[in-house]
């Protein structure tokens, strides 16, 4: 179980927490007293698209780099210029949960957009990104990204 390799490798407590749940108000994301290090778990579903769950997350992440609601006047470069410390507090992994039978420009692509974004914002990675595969063994690739 995940909570118990965070224990044991970072002594740390691991909250598990839906993407869902993610509120740009209750946010502590961008913040004096931010969240210190988190994993991210994501599938890709259809075309490559983010699973609806974690629709108000990537829309915050889409907006914080650029890719959205641009003020008038700034291009995306200036954007990511302004934000690029913006999670530099923050530690973390992700780990993906695709299909590789749907091509590899769709294969993991919501995990590998979210660990580009969170790089972009400032974020640091304490682990590299595991690229889980349906078509193959899901729970091995969790299991051995995990203990990397």
């Amino acid at each position: 179980d995940i909570s118990c390799v965070a224990h044991l490798a970072y002594n740390t407590r691991l909250t598990i927490q839906q993407m869902s749940t993610f509120s740009r108000r209750r946010s502590s994301l961008g913040t004096r007293n931010p969240i210190r290090a988190i994993i991210f778990i994501i599938s890709t579903y259809g075309e490559g698209s983010c699973p609806t769950s974690a629709a108000r997350f990537i829309y915050w992440i889409k907006e914080k780099t650029g890719l959205i609601n641009r003020p008038e006047g700034s291009n995306q470069k200036q954007i990511e210029t302004a934000n690029c410390k913006l999670l530099n507090c923050l530690e973390y992994a992700v780990f993906g949960l695709g299909d590789s039978r749907f091509g590899s420009q769709r294969y993991n692509s919501a995990a590998k957009k979210l660990d580009s974004s969170l790089s972009t914002l400032g974020a640091t990675k304490f682990a590299s990104i595991g690229l889980g595969d349906a078509s193959a063994d899901l729970e091995y690739d969790f299991e051995t990204w995990q203990w990397k």
